[in-house]
């Protein structure tokens, strides 16, 4: 059994271009920014655990473009209380661009992970310091999850990745090897439960594994993986099986258990969303739907009530589709 402390997670992240995944234009285009040392402003969109933010870290590495990360690449979390706001950037980030590249390298970075978390204040301060530091050496990287919460003045300052999730084979051959090599007794049974419920989040997967398995033995309290957004899907992605079998009476069981879940909880209804569009069970109907939905979501008066319009309009969308399919 492995008995170090390190997070999994940042054990078994992906070190080099060559360890990821990727399509084959994305691999070709971040090889040749390796090969020139120079990148251009960076947007990665995608599910979570898709490696936009490996990605990025790669590229501002030592095994990218960047030998001296402490002094040229500011990394902050978009989401965060304290760096999300106007005041950050006008009070850290601007400093931090005014002083040039230290060393060899070419560029100084701000990376942005969960860019989607930001102000709108701080949107409009970072257009300014993206028109005056990239002419220069400024370069910047932003990953989201919600590429529509990115403002178009801004998006249109950067060139954009979309980054899709793993396939679930892969991801299971991932789970199984980072178990084998820390000596960790297991059953497959048991690590495909976990993948199946918490995929295609890789970092939640691997996090999961690794709280499970600190008798040296991966042993599951299925009471404490699945979260309320992964229940709701699974609840939804299930209601969308029953109006294609036409089994009437399960679909108000399921719709009750949503109607109950969602009140009684504070859930994370995007999140919700975008599991929801990307899994290959919804049919491209309700993807239309959800989406519709998704970008209401923040005008919404009460959010619970914005989803559960969508879940009705979805079990409408089915019923019609099937009809006409027949």
């Amino acid at each position: 059994m492995s008995v170090d402390n390190e997070l999994w997670v940042e054990k078994w992240r992906p070190k080099t271009l060559q360890d990821l995944i990727l399509p084959d234009d994305f691999r070709v285009e971040f090889k040749r920014s390796l090969d020139t040392q120079t990148i251009p402003n960076l947007l990665l969109s995608g599910p979570p655990g898709s490696g936009k933010t490996t990605i990025a870290r790669i590229l501002t590495s030592k095994d990218g473009i960047i030998q001296n990360r402490f002094d040229n690449v500011l990394e902050i979390n978009g989401s965060a209380k304290n760096s999300k706001g106007i005041k950050f950037f006008d009070e850290v980030v601007e400093p931090f661009f005014r002083v040039p590249p230290a060393g060899s390298d070419r560029h100084k970075i701000l990376f942005v992970d969960e860019a989607d978390g930001l102000t709108s204040d701080a949107f409009d301060s970072l257009r300014g310091m993206i028109e005056k530091y990239q002419i220069k050496y400024g370069r910047f990287i932003f990953t989201c999850n919600y590429i529509n919460k990115i403002p178009p003045p801004v998006q249109s300052r950067f060139t954009p990745y979309i980054f899709k999730q793993f396939p679930i084979e892969f991801v299971l051959t991932f789970c199984e090897n980072v178990l084998t090599s820390e000596c960790i007794e297991h059953d497959k049974k048991d690590v495909d439960y976990v993948v199946r419920l918490l995929y295609p989040d890789i970092r939640q997967i691997i996090s999961k594994l690794q709280r499970f398995s600190l008798t040296g033995k991966l042993q599951i309290d299925k009471n404490n993986i699945a979260t309320y957004e992964k229940t709701i899907s699974a609840l939804f992605i299930e209601l969308v099986k029953f109006v294609m079998d036409e089994q009437k009476s399960k679909i108000g069981k399921n719709l009750n258990e949503l109607i109950n879940i969602t009140d009684q909880n504070d859930v994370d209804f995007q999140n919700i969303y975008m599991q929801l569009f990307y899994n290959e069970n919804i049919p491209v109907p309700v993807k239309i739907i959800l989406n519709k939905y998704s970008k209401s979501h923040q005008g919404s008066i009460v959010p619970q009530m914005n989803f559960m319009s969508s879940v009705f309009e979805s079990i409408q969308a089915m019923t019609k589709y099937k009809s006409i399919n027949k």
